[in-house]
């Protein structure tokens, strides 16, 4: 099964309707010289608006849970001046600069980490969630780059500040199988550009001849060129399921069948592991060098238990059994939390219907993935006494190569399903299926290392 991204059409709602590129738009007076645009009300301040393309990432965020999309996020936007070579205008970034200071920066806030927004409840709009921002008209032709990050809770934001440099923004994370981390640039969309090309006014020439270096500007939002962010998922998401599967017999006559071992009824899962998994790492957030976004690793690896969602009380605290252990629930109400060595409470049952374990891993990119998978089982001796056998299986998750013969990754930006079957107490065997937000191709079948 794969999921791929859905495209969502592009809408912006606002009070204020921008009319189109005509010889009679109400912002521009064409003086008849096609190489010279002027606007007629230079005091009418444009709001910033900003739009997004919805991941549509089933996301972890802390104490809510999964997500089925992004209304409820925060995102912080940036926007800062970038030169790229058009005359006339000043050389010079400053990705360090606030709003306050000359004209580097366009967007951000009094704290730094920019300025906080959501996607709007009714269209792929981003909504300000403190106040109002608008387009430069002292410098009509300054242009800015657009950036917008979500970086859950790998960051306290309160307590620290982000790295202002020259020319990148970033912030020191540390990750632990739960958060969901996103950035992007905005970039126009091709159907926004075949728009703003089709517009045959005169006075429109200009503006299209040097389209590039005018986007984003006060030029481009008098335009309607609203900065539009395709955001990507940082990591890659693997989600483990379990299931009893059936094994063949031969009955008294000699004919195969399919039964179910008896002996799984006693089986039960307790916990999963990612083996020495990076852990914490810088992530740029926005850089003059687009290419430069994402998260660069450190050194630092730990293991990465199983992310689970808990039972709160109505006041949102943690629900503890007698004995002091959180109790693991799939309930729609609940607490997202990182994954300890004690694991599931209670231990899961393996059953033919297929459950899902835990939430799910929030991973870096790999090559392959060390799974530890404990088990245990509740036996009776020949005294008729209960005895708890507990074991451990490794396996190791990794991808076919491709059609060259190159080594593949497990992708952020995707997500992976993991199937464990049990067919016996000590015959456990992992299954892979791709199910992509992006076209990832089939994955294979990789047994038990």
């Amino acid at each position: 099964m794969k999921r791929i991204y859905s495209h969502i059409i592009y809408t912006c709602l606002t009070i204020i309707l921008l009319a189109g590129c005509k010889s009679d738009y109400p912002y521009i007076e064409y003086e008849g010289n096609p190489g010279k645009v002027e606007f007629d009300n230079i005091e009418s301040l444009i709001p910033i608006m900003t739009t997004m393309n919805s991941p549509l990432y089933e996301n972890h965020t802390r104490g809510t849970g999964i997500f089925n999309n992004e209304k409820d996020k925060d995102f912080y936007i940036y926007a800062f001046y970038t030169p790229k070579g058009k005359d006339g205008v000043p050389q010079s970034i400053d990705y360090s600069m606030n709003p306050q200071e000359e004209f580097h920066c366009l967007v951000d806030d009094p704290t730094g980490h920019g300025l906080k927004a959501r996607l709007s409840e009714i269209s792929s709009a981003l909504e300000w969630v403190d106040t109002m921002v608008y387009y430069n008209n002292t410098y009509p032709d300054y242009r800015y780059r657009f950036f917008a990050y979500h970086v859950d809770d790998a960051v306290d934001m309160e307590k620290m500040q982000p790295n202002r440099h020259h020319d990148y923004v970033s912030y020191d994370i540390q990750i632990d199988g739960t958060q969901d981390l996103m950035c992007s640039c905005a970039q126009p969309t091709p159907e926004q550009l075949a728009k703003i090309k089709s517009l045959a006014s005169p006075s429109n020439k200009d503006f299209i001849n040097n389209l590039e270096k005018l986007t984003y500007s006060t030029q481009s939002a008098h335009r309607d060129l609203i900065p539009l962010f395709e955001t990507k998922h940082q990591l890659a998401y693997i989600q483990f399921f379990l299931k009893v599967d059936s094994i063949v017999v031969i009955d008294s006559l000699g004919k195969e069948k399919k039964v179910i071992d008896p002996e799984v009824n006693s089986v039960f899962i307790e916990n999963i592991s990612i083996k020495n998994v990076p852990y914490t790492g810088e992530f740029i957030v926005a850089a003059e060098d687009t290419s430069r976004l994402g998260i660069y690793y450190g050194n630092k690896k730990k293991d990465i238990y199983l992310p689970v969602k808990v039972k709160t009380d109505s006041t949102g605290q943690i629900i503890k059994d007698s004995v002091g252990r959180i109790t693991v629930s799939r309930d729609e109400e609940g607490k997202v939390m990182a994954g300890d060595p004690v694991g599931l409470n209670p231990r899961l049952k393996p059953k033919v219907e297929v459950q899902e374990l835990g939430m799910g891993f929030l991973l870096p990119e790999a090559e392959r993935y060390n799974v530890l998978l404990r088990c245990k089982q509740l036996k009776t001796d020949k005294d008729g006494n209960l005895k708890t056998l507990k074991y451990s299986q490794h396996f190791e998750l990794v991808l076919p190569r491709d059609k060259n013969g190159n080594t593949c990754k497990f992708l952020s930006g995707h997500k992976y399903a993991v199937t464990i079957r049990i067919y016996g107490v000590r015959d456990i065997r992992l299954e892979l299926e791709d199910i992509a937000w992006f076209d990832g191709g089939e994955i294979i079948i990789d047994d038990e290392n």
